[in-house]
């Protein structure tokens, strides 16, 4: 019964990994035999690089040419150039062949070899609600030697999620997602020019066309390969990270590629946002009304101290 099962998971169709490389030749090997080892077999590697002065694509090419399981490495070449993130994101999933299933890789991590059959077997059972469904896992937090330096703040899952709650927080990490085709269509339409971040965004717009997050709380995933000069609220002191946090928010311009997120969000999506989000967005889509901002009636971060701090970046002004 339990082969049958597994043997019908993996017969659900293909999955398109999406891997945008960029001067990764420390890692990208290590990530590339993750994908390679999944237990799930019908997998297609979108590989596209953004313009690497190092090895990352003699590694890359090494691969596939030695490539001898049942997955595939598709490296697609064009004159764009460098294209940043995210738009290497969308430049790779607006561009390949359709597919039941869709994942976002990085190239620093490491993926457990079930990671994908398992995200299928959990979305597949939704398959018959065609709505747009969107898992992810949990992972570890690591060193650049995989050492386990911590775990990832919870992010929100379910359906029906207000959107104040996932505009400035609350969001899962792209590579630990998994999601179908009802997903990718809704999110990266060819008429889709802008997003400000690739995960961020998905979330948002599974959230606000009705469809479903997943979090699959209690499996590891992935090893989530933190950079050494990485400045995060779990790895820095306190006042370290209030520091970096002035510098990124108060001085710099990381607000006005929130908000211009937010505006995208409503432009984009304005024939089928209910009335609450339509509102919502509309309000955090421009400067302005700072009083209506600071005193918004619910909660936008998790944390107090983030809440706290979010309410002041509203007096300021920046958003």
């Amino acid at each position: 019964e339990t082969k049958k099962k597994m043997n019908e998971i993996r017969n659900q169709g293909k999955v398109n990994i999406i891997l945008p490389t960029y001067n990764g030749e420390k890692y990208i090997g290590e990530l590339l035999d993750s994908i390679l080892m999944q237990t799930y077999d019908n997998i297609d590697i979108y590989i596209r690089d953004d313009g690497s002065t190092d090895r990352t694509m003699n590694i890359v090419h090494m691969y596939s040419n030695q490539n001898k399981s049942s997955k595939n490495i598709i490296i697609m070449e064009d004159e764009k150039g460098n294209l940043g993130y995210p738009k290497c994101f969308l430049e790779i999933i607006q561009n390949v062949k359709n597919a039941p299933f869709y994942a976002f890789a990085d190239q620093d991590d490491v993926w457990d070899c079930k990671k994908i059959e398992r995200a299928v077997g959990i979305i597949a059972k939704y398959n018959e609600t065609k709505k747009p469904v969107l898992y992810f896992c949990n992972y570890d937090i690591c060193d650049a030697k995989l050492n386990v330096k911590g775990c990832p703040q919870k992010p929100l899952s379910g359906q029906g999620i207000p959107i104040y709650k996932l505009l400035f927080g609350g969001t899962a990490n792209g590579f630990v997602m998994v999601f179908n085709r009802y997903a990718k269509e809704m999110a990266f339409a060819k008429n889709i020019k802008y997003i400000p971040s690739q995960d961020a965004w998905l979330q948002r717009v599974v959230a606000i066309t009705g469809g479903i997050s997943v979090f699959d709380e209690d499996y590891i995933g992935a090893k989530y390969r933190r950079n050494e000069g990485a400045v995060t609220s779990d790895t820095t002191k306190k006042l370290a990270f209030f520091l970096w946090r002035l510098k990124t928010f108060v001085f710099g311009h990381s607000f006005e590629s929130i908000q211009k997120g937010i505006y995208y969000l409503m432009y984009q999506y304005a024939d089928i946002l209910s009335i609450e989000n339509k509102k919502c967005l509309q309000l955090f889509s421009k400067k302005g009304n700072v009083l209506k901002k600071i005193f918004f009636p619910h909660r936008l971060r998790t944390n107090i101290t983030d809440e706290i701090f979010l309410r002041m970046m509203f007096l300021f002004r920046k958003i």
